[in-house]
């Protein structure tokens, strides 16, 4: 399945880095950085945040998150998921990230300002 951006871009022709509040990911350098200071995210990791800054404010389903994250289906790793995003909220708040992910019970997951 391929997500599109609120502009209509894909991933192909997304410009080089990513911004959204004082978070800045770059597609080139693989990596994502807080007011300047590396996050050291996982390849999995640096997947889900693209995918979520390039959806923000979107609810997106664990199916479309998993699928994207490990780009194969979803099958019963819901807790491999969980723990992933877990991490990456950790991390986001520890670097004071201005954007978190929330949980949409029964529904997904949402990238936005809290």
């Amino acid at each position: 399945m391929s997500v599109e951006n609120e502009m209509g871009q894909t991933p192909d022709t997304l410009p080089p880095t990513l911004t959204t509040g004082n978070l800045i990911i770059d597609l080139i350098a693989g990596c994502a950085h807080v007011d300047g200071v590396d996050l050291l995210l996982t390849k999995t990791e640096l997947t889900m945040l693209k995918l979520f800054a390039q959806n923000e404010g979107k609810i997106l389903s664990t199916e479309v998150i998993y699928e994207n994250a490990w780009k194969r289906p979803m099958r019963d790793y819901k807790r491999s998921l969980q723990r992933r995003i877990s991490d990456l909220r950790t991390k986001l708040s520890d670097g004071q990230c201005s954007h978190t992910i929330s949980n949409v019970y029964g529904v997904g997951y949402c990238f936005k300002q809290p």
